[in-house]
């Protein structure tokens, strides 16, 4: 690992705390319930019990209505995975999400629906 690898992936671990910390100041009042769901999401994940797509859906339920935490999520999604706007939609709560594969989800971050 080169020193810029290195880097990028410190960094990556201090956004990734920080959103952590985020998480949870976004629920203050759930004794912690959304933040432990959050990272139950992320181990099945890791552990390949659920793909992007899985992840996406059930973030964006938990997360449904926090547009900001949610923008925020969306810049983990593993490598290749392409954001924008959609380019028909003027709804500005909605991104298009184009996997590595081709496939497009678009996500709501207000309703928490991925389409």
């Amino acid at each position: 690992m080169d020193i810029t690898e290195e880097h990028t992936k410190v960094i990556k671990q201090k956004d990734a705390l920080t959103f952590l910390d985020d998480v949870r100041s976004e629920f203050p009042d759930d004794n912690n319930k959304v933040y432990q769901e959050f990272i139950a999401i992320m181990v099945d994940f890791r552990t390949k019990e659920i793909g992007t797509k899985q992840v996406l859906e059930r973030t964006m339920q938990l997360f449904m209505g926090h547009h900001s935490l949610i923008q925020n999520f969306l810049q983990f999604l593993p490598p290749g995975h392409v954001l924008q706007k959609p380019k028909d939609l003027h709804d500005s709560t909605c991104i298009e999400i184009t996997t590595p594969s081709g496939d497009l989800i678009i996500v709501d971050s207000t309703r928490g629906i991925v389409e």
